[in-house]
């Protein structure tokens, strides 16, 4: 996804620059809720201890759960085919976690039986954005296009293992969660709604209902190792998001 960061870089830059041009303009609040979907970038791992060759596969790659945002900026404005730039800082969280759940198949290096066990664990993210759209107003509906940067935080915790029927109890400690620090991007669509909630003389319409879709790559994540006697460390790869939300803005 090169192509998507160097976009959202290019979105940014290219705001920045036009806002030299626009004089005229509001600041804003927005929230932000919706669905999202994430995919893991490694479905199948495997680590090499010497004794053994142990596979970790995900059932699936992709899990979902809700997320919500809040976000202010200012937005200056558009005129004629010249869209209005809005530069603002969103921050994004999620009340529940991506839930998975996989096997582990160790196949002992010298030969003999395999041992296989059902694994779970959870992931959280949460990030913080320099953002910037671009909004063409054609009447009250409003097309637009997004992106932002910043640092993203990704958590992976709860790991836990059953053995399935035929083999014996689990012998290792869990991985021990951790969190994932990285440089995350973000590149998006929609289309938003101009009203006013209660009559006013300003000029132009304060409230705002949008709905979107917004593409992110939340960087990769590591879990810590089990202990110092299975001294790897489980790796999930890169975290990528589909999200699909509602946003209500408010100009002032």
């Amino acid at each position: 996804m090169a192509r998507a960061f160097k976009l959202s870089g290019l979105l940014i830059i290219t705001s920045l620059l036009s806002t030299a041009t626009l004089a005229e303009g509001h600041p804003y609040v927005g929230i932000t809720g919706g669905a999202t979907f994430a995919a893991v970038g490694t479905q199948n791992s495997t680590i090499a201890t010497g004794s053994s060759n142990d596979n970790y596969a995900t059932n699936s790659s992709a899990s979902g759960t809700s997320m919500f945002g809040v976000s202010g900026g200012y937005e200056f404005a558009g005129h004629g085919p010249i869209p209005a730039v809005a530069l603002g800082v969103g921050v994004y969280d999620m009340p529940s976690t991506y839930n998975y759940s996989g096997q582990l198949v160790q196949t002992p290096t010298g030969g003999g039986a395999q041992s296989f066990y059902n694994y779970n664990f959870t992931i959280n993210s949460a990030r913080i954005m320099a953002e910037a759209q671009f909004t063409w107003t054609a009447g009250n509906f409003s097309p637009f296009i997004n992106a932002g940067i910043g640092p993203s935080w990704i958590q992976l915790g709860s790991y836990t293992e059953n053995p399935t029927k035929g083999t014996g109890p689990v012998t290792l400690s869990a991985f021990q969660p951790h969190t994932n620090s990285n440089l995350a991007y973000q590149v998006g669509f929609g289309v938003e709604y101009a009203f006013n909630l209660f009559k006013n003389t300003r000029g132009f319409k304060q409230n705002r209902l949008g709905l979107g879709y917004r593409y992110v790559n939340l960087g990769g994540a590591v879990f810590e190792t089990r202990s110092s006697t299975y001294p790897y460390q489980l790796k999930t790869g890169k975290l990528q998001t589909n999200d699909v939300y509602l946003i209500y803005k408010h100009l002032f």
